[in-house]
């Protein structure tokens, strides 16, 4: 099993594949358009989930002073070194602090938003940094 680059991807199969055929070349950018399109959209949705954790944290820092939201994001949130994981052990350090604070939220409720959250910024990574494989089984000539 061999696995070779077709322009932005990779094909894993055995080494019986004939990409000097333009429409097997073809079909698998097809494919990678396909999965292109969805890997934006889970990119997109990142931004979003990020952004909302941005002002949950925000809130949780500076209540309703929203002068200090903007100072919190010009000097953290925005910067290269405060990445989404970087804003989920913040969200886990302000669930041990405000413990009380935050008795709406049971313990277990807690757990599953941090491990969902946590699950979620390891895929959105594997799509953002992660190179795409295709895997196909084409039989000997």
């Amino acid at each position: 099993m061999g696995t070779v680059q077709v322009k932005r991807f990779y094909v894993r199969g055995n080494s019986h594949l004939d990409l000097s055929d333009p429409k097997e070349v073809e079909k698998y950018e097809q494919e990678y358009g396909k999965f292109s399109a969805f890997r934006s959209d889970v990119l997109e949705m990142a931004v979003d989930i990020e952004h909302a954790l941005d002002i949950l944290i925000a809130h949780v820092i500076a209540g309703k002073n929203y002068e200090q939201h903007e100072l919190l994001h010009v000097l953290i949130f925005d910067v290269e070194f405060c990445t989404f994981m970087q804003k989920w052990k913040m969200l886990r350090t302000i669930f041990e602090i405000y413990n009380e604070a935050l008795s709406w939220l049971t313990q277990e409720e807690r757990k599953k938003i941090r491990r969902e959250l946590n699950h979620f910024i390891k895929n959105r990574n594997m799509f953002a940094h992660g190179r795409l494989h295709m895997d196909v089984d084409k039989k000997e000539r």
